[in-house]
């Protein structure tokens, strides 16, 4: 029998987090797509008012943005508070922190995109991109 070592670090169970800041209003149709640690993928779109349930979250202000764009992302339609959970600071910031548990243990899949020519947003992706193996060790 043959053992093999892994290169990629096991997840250790460390607190994962992005943010998203609204500088300002988001201009109509611009989009943030997220990932999750399972590499689920969802569209948020900035639109005149807040749909919840079609990922669409109002355009105003930097806070109003924000909090509308939590409550998507909580929505069932959204990551539903199972692979993602959302702080939002009520000033504009939203710090995403993944749920890194048996189910979603490839961390290296999340992200945050902005679509290319975004204005009054930026993000700093998860903080945790490096490869993780599973409870296996399987990469």
């Amino acid at each position: 029998m043959t053992l093999s070592s892994h290169t990629q670090p096991l997840d250790d169970g460390t607190t994962i987090t992005g943010t998203i800041v609204f500088g300002g209003a988001a201009a109509v149709d611009d989009t943030i797509t997220i990932t999750d640690a399972a590499g689920t993928t969802k569209v948020f779109t900035a639109k005149g008012s807040t749909s919840a349930g079609d990922l669409e979250f109002i355009r105003t202000d930097a806070a109003a943005a924000a909090t509308a764009l939590k409550t998507c992302i909580d929505n069932a339609a959204g990551f539903n508070n199972t692979s993602i959970t959302v702080a939002d600071d009520s000033s504009g910031t939203l710090t995403l922190t993944l749920v890194v548990d048996s189910t979603y243990r490839f961390r290296n899949k999340a992200s945050i995109q902005l679509m290319t020519g975004i204005t009054n947003v930026t993000s700093v992706d998860f903080g945790g991109n490096a490869a993780a193996e599973d409870t296996n060790g399987h990469t």
